[in-house]
């Protein structure tokens, strides 16, 4: 009995031949297309998620595996990381510290930019959405200098060579965390932190502090290349934030990667 590849079906069908690596990239796409299928990937379901990395393993053969032909180069690389960067589920498990999605990541930013280099011109800050943090203006003045201040926030994403998803998600998370922080007391305040910190604690147990230090330094570069960063991220409670910590501690890693340097 002969049967065609069907969407989280926990595997190929015992005796048939495998998966090509076309066949494999079209019920990839018909998963991602399944919102029973993606429900159970977001969930965290174990057969789902085996399926998930089976597939993607044949539709995008991984560096040093038998099926790929070609070799990897920086156009296969910038092909699979755009295809991972338009994957909600993989931005997401990127952006919450997952340590498989975030190995990926470094390996194809390692292909991309060999040798050390920067690549800080693939990086284009008019991709990065800006919230309003603090609109409406009365005064011309003020609209000026409120966008001064975003293109300079867009700088600062773009020399930490944040993908522009990845930024995108930084920004809504600092307006979202400033709607709440703006008028909330002290001890409200206090109360946030201490929940964000308990969350990075829970996501990077022993290489906390490592992590926190690696995030710091990027921001105090950023600081010393163009001042504001460390002020904008305490008026909106952004530094507190979690996700957003997470978000600057992988960027740090991912520019040390491009020189080389592994952290961790």
């Amino acid at each position: 009995m002969t049967e065609t590849a069907a969407p989280f079906n926990g595997g190929s069908p015992e005796g048939a031949a495998p998966l090509a690596q076309s066949e494999a990239l079209a019920t990839l796409n018909a998963n991602k297309a399944n919102p029973e299928w993606g429900a159970k990937f977001l969930s965290g379901d174990a057969a789902t998620v085996a399926e998930s990395e089976r597939l993607h393993k044949l539709a995008y053969a991984e560096p040093g595996a038998a099926q790929q032909q070609a070799a990897p180069g920086k156009e296969a690389a910038a092909a699979r990381l755009a295809i991972l960067q338009n994957d909600p589920a993989w931005r997401q498990r990127l952006i919450d510290g997952d340590p498989a999605a975030h190995r990926e990541h470094t390996e194809l930013m390692q292909q991309l930019h060999p040798e050390g280099e920067t690549g800080e011109e693939a990086i284009d800050p008019s991709q990065y959405r800006m919230p309003n943090l603090a609109g409406p203006y009365d005064t011309e003045e003020e609209m000026q200098e409120a966008q001064e201040t975003e293109n300079q926030i867009r700088g600062w994403l773009a020399t930490a060579q944040m993908p522009a998803d990845i930024g995108n998600s930084v920004l809504h998370e600092a307006a979202q965390t400033f709607a709440v922080w703006r008028d909330a007391s002290d001890a409200e305040r206090q109360a946030y932190s201490d929940g964000q910190q308990a969350m990075l604690e829970k996501l990077w147990g022993d290489q906390m502090p490592a992590k926190l230090k690696l995030a710091g330094q990027l921001m105090r570069e950023l600081e010393a290349k163009s001042p504001g960063i460390i002020e904008m991220l305490s008026i909106t409670g952004a530094g507190s934030n979690a996700r957003v910590i997470t978000s600057f501690a992988y960027a740090a890693e991912g520019l040390l990667a491009k020189k080389g340097i592994t952290h961790g």
